[in-house]
């Protein structure tokens, strides 16, 4: 899985990969994913032959596989619940398995929250710039918005948070107006 953690609502990646150990070429290989509950599909992709979603499934038909060969399946999800979720995959082949004991395999993650955005800041001297620096979890999305009035906000800003899990913004067009106020949402 990738990341090893995840956050709610920010895409998690399964990185299924089949290799045929040999002694001899695998014919009719095809893997069944079982993606966990709290997660919403959004691709799939291979390297070899094709991939279907369907419901909590995702089934790969790989086809032939060459001895000491391989292809990769990158399933990608959003989660939709806080917790741990566990994703499963399990490969047959209509050729003999010398060793069935390593077609099955599982990988759990821990879908945490978001923290809460948190924006500090301060007039830039001379140019009537505002420069704040916002704060939240790495690798989540945040919508920095401003407004005149406190009724009607403006995004401003939409970003992803770097692994130092803060980073800067200077709002130039702050000078043009007598009052603005900013706020941080958690984004899409």
């Amino acid at each position: 899985a990738s990341p090893a953690t995840a956050s709610i609502s920010n895409n998690l990646s399964f990185i299924l990969v089949a290799t045929n150990f040999g002694p001899a070429s695998a014919n009719g290989v095809s893997v069944t994913d079982t993606l966990p509950a709290g997660v919403s599909f959004v691709s799939a992709t291979a390297t070899q032959g094709s991939a279907v979603q369907n419901g909590s499934t995702v089934a790969w038909s790989i086809g032939s596989l060459a001895a000491n060969a391989g292809a990769r399946l990158t399933i990608t999800v959003k989660p939709t619940l806080y917790g741990v979720i566990n994703n499963s995959a399990h490969v047959i082949s209509t050729s003999m398995d010398p060793n069935p004991d390593d077609d099955t395999a599982s990988v759990s993650v821990d879908v945490s929250s978001v923290s809460a955005p948190v924006l500090s800041g301060s007039v830039s001297a001379g140019n009537g710039q505002f420069q704040f620096t916002l704060a939240g979890t790495a690798g989540a999305s945040y919508i920095v918005q401003a407004s005149t009035n406190l009724l009607n906000w403006v995004p401003i800003m939409t970003n992803t948070i770097p692994n130092t899990g803060s980073m800067s913004f200077t709002d130039s067009a702050a000078a043009s107006y007598p009052t603005r106020f900013y706020r941080a949402l958690i984004g899409p």
